[in-house]
């Protein structure tokens, strides 16, 4: 995935789990707002707005997927986003 198409998806991920919230109110609202979390601090990142924060959530995210087996030892989630 490169980042244009990463970009197009949280956009529409952040409209939708928004709109959930809104018209849903609390029933979906928790899980709909954790996802959220994650959206925006992707779409810092790529905009080269990142907070200490986001890096932070960037790293422990790479590391959760290292461990999985998902990532290599030596891959990050960044380094698996093509320009």
């Amino acid at each position: 995935m490169n980042k244009v198409e990463l970009n197009d998806y949280l956009e529409t991920m952040i409209h939708v789990k928004s709109k959930v919230i809104v018209e849903r109110r609390m029933l979906d609202g928790s899980a709909a707002l954790g996802e959220l979390t994650m959206y925006y601090c992707l779409r810092r990142i790529l905009k080269g707005k990142a907070t200490l924060q986001d890096m932070g959530v960037l790293h422990a995210v790479s590391n959760m997927l290292q461990v999985a087996g998902v990532l290599g030892p030596n891959e990050t989630l960044g380094s698996r986003i093509e320009n």
